[in-house]
């Protein structure tokens, strides 16, 4: 490669990252604009002047960032508030928002962080189990739902996502159980369709099941036969 080249490259890759940087600069310059405009100026210009706990500013317009769906802005503002005064809603909302943007690890942690904090609150653990599943962490959200089902065995959506989950991960039996109790306790007929559907399922493995030892093996055990006689 030549020193021409190497020069050329190194230049292209310096105005990358420097168009990269202008651009990063540029948004954050932009989202910054964004807040000192209506709706969110009032509310801006009282954390500028705020010198005490902020954090219900901060929570107002982290509300009023997600109603108008800039959920980026909304998650570092539902930060502040969780940071100075750490208390359910917003730990929840945070949580949500991290979701919506896409950061389902922090979410994950954040609601972990939660459920220590509350341990009485089912909302966190069916967060939790929720984005699990999101994640295809099949085996880690059914444990979040085992869980909710140690503190109470009649919550009945948390057997029914537990059945789904069992359902996905090949468990028929586990999903039956799940999803029966899930009915009994509440018979709705979301509930009483998804389980007819396993059964239906399950009915249908062992109807092929029977077909396969009635006509296939015992075709194939006559082939093998009549080959060994030929050997």
């Amino acid at each position: 490669m030549t020193k021409t080249l190497v020069l050329t490259l190194t230049v292209a890759l310096a105005g990358c990252c420097i168009t990269a940087c202008n651009n990063q600069d540029d948004k954050k310059n932009d989202a910054t604009a964004a807040l000192h405009r209506l709706p969110y100026a009032p509310l801006t210009d009282s954390l500028d002047k705020a010198k005490g706990d902020a954090a219900g500013l901060y929570y107002r317009r982290a509300e009023l960032l997600a109603h108008n769906n800039l959920h980026e802005l909304a998650a570092v503002d539902f930060r502040h508030s969780w940071e100075l005064r750490p208390d359910e809603t917003t730990g929840f909302r945070y949580a949500a928002t991290l979701g919506i943007i896409g950061q389902a690890d922090r979410a994950m942690q954040l609601l972990k962080d939660c459920e220590r904090r509350f341990p009485d609150n089912p909302a966190f653990p069916s967060m939790l189990g929720e984005l699990y599943q999101q994640s295809g962490k099949i085996r880690e959200a059914i444990a979040v739902y085992d869980s909710i089902l140690v503190k109470d065995s009649a919550d009945f959506e948390a057997w029914y996502e537990k059945g789904l989950l069992l359902e996905k991960a090949k468990d028929t039996a586990g999903a039956i159980t799940a999803l029966a109790n899930a009915w009994r306790l509440q018979p709705t007929n979301t509930y009483g369709l998804e389980l007819a559907k396993v059964f239906g399922d399950a009915d249908l493995a062992i109807g092929t099941y029977r077909w396969a030892v009635s006509q296939v093996i015992p075709g194939l055990t006559s082939a093998w036969r009549r080959q060994t006689r030929t050997d």
